[in-house]
């Protein structure tokens, strides 16, 4: 999940791609195995489904997880960040030590 998004998110993507598909509520939940009103509370975030659910209702709408995901997600979401300043002077200095210890002789 995307960094920022609460628990809410995952329902407003399958809402997305639900009201994409053209299909009715019923015909979903028909797919899918599930009841109407299980699938309208999980669109609304009020249930947080389990990972098997997600993959039924992928499966119903003919989409992987990956476009669950992305449907409707800004890209700025998606792509992944530069590191701050200061993650890059920590990698950098652990980079340096393992060097240093590579270089040094063993003492033992």
């Amino acid at each position: 999940m995307p960094k920022g998004y609460n628990e809410k998110w995952i329902g407003r993507q399958v809402k997305i791609v639900f009201q994409d598909s053209g299909m009715t509520l019923e015909e979903l939940a028909s797919r899918t195995g599930m009841h109407e009103n299980s699938l309208g509370q999980l669109m609304l975030g009020k249930r947080n489904p389990t990972w098997r659910t997600l993959m039924r209702i992928c499966q119903a709408l003919g989409i992987t997880p990956y476009q669950l995901i992305v449907a409707g997600t800004p890209l700025a979401a998606l792509v992944p960040r530069e590191p701050s300043p200061r993650r890059a002077m920590v990698h950098e200095m652990r980079r340096r030590v393992i060097e240093t210890q590579r270089t040094m002789p063993d003492c033992s």
